[in-house]
């Protein structure tokens, strides 16, 4: 019974690990951490379901968040230690643009309301098909196709901005 258990929180892994490593990597724009938030994810899922309970998908994206938020908190308070130590302004994180323009779609990102941000990287980066998505999100396929809809209009309007200031290469 124990092995059946184990099993299926292995299938449970091997579904699930490189969507939480894609989603966290997204979220941090660092693939290390993003190895590492995904370790800490499913230790604690291990956890849970050892007690028996159960680990679904979007129970998953709830612990990466939290993870990932307070990955956050640790980095901010790395570089407010740093700045004191040096009596220096916190340094800047600077990532080079690359031909396709994918720092800027991370500034860009990084300027949309969580909800819009967290809506396009499930739906884009991480690849949820529509139905899961919706399910995930507890809305409609046609509130999901709303939702979309409005954040990616957003993101255009932001990456359209940043294109008429220099942000994003032209090409």
């Amino acid at each position: 019974m124990a092995d059946d258990h184990d099993a299926a929180f292995v299938a449970l892994y091997r579904e699930h690990h490189a969507r939480i490593v894609n989603a966290a990597t997204w979220r941090l724009a660092d693939a290390s951490r993003a190895e590492d938030v995904a370790s800490e994810v499913f230790r604690i899922a291990w956890q849970h379901h050892r007690r028996g309970r159960e680990v679904t998908l979007p129970w998953l994206y709830g612990i990466m968040k939290n993870v990932v938020r307070r990955e956050r908190r640790l980095l901010d308070r790395a570089k407010r230690l740093v700045a004191k130590t040096a009596r220096l302004d916190p340094p800047r994180q600077l990532t080079a643009p690359s031909a396709d323009g994918e720092a800027a779609l991370h500034e860009a990102l990084a300027q949309l309301r969580r909800p819009d941000r967290e809506l396009l990287y499930m739906a884009y980066w991480e690849d949820l098909p529509g139905h899961e998505l919706a399910a995930l999100l507890g809305i409609t396929p046609d509130a999901l196709h709303a939702r979309l809809s409005r954040a990616r209009r957003r993101l255009r309007g932001l990456l359209d901005e940043g294109s008429s200031e220099g942000v994003i290469p032209h090409g």
